[in-house]
């Protein structure tokens, strides 16, 4: 599973939802559990998964999938 599929995946199973509904275009507020509770959900599983840490400005600016998926991979690397 390459780093993209797996964070969708962490994603999907954060916001209990299908992973077939997490799409790069996906935005916070487009589905009901993509809420800001859902969001710190997903965040914070992202965090333990990776071992990384977020700022709070970083996850204030998210506001896709996409925004995501860069973020994690570019904190993995460092």
């Amino acid at each position: 599973m390459n780093m993209e599929t797996e964070i969708k995946q962490i994603i999907a199973d954060s916001l209990k939802v299908p992973r077939e509904v997490i799409t790069d275009e996906l935005c916070i507020g487009d589905i009901p559990q993509w809420d800001s509770l859902g969001h710190m959900t997903l965040m914070t599983a992202l965090a333990k998964h990776f071992g990384i840490t977020f700022q709070r400005e970083e996850m204030t600016d998210l506001e896709d999938v996409s925004d995501i998926v860069a973020l994690v991979t570019e904190k993995s690397s460092q």
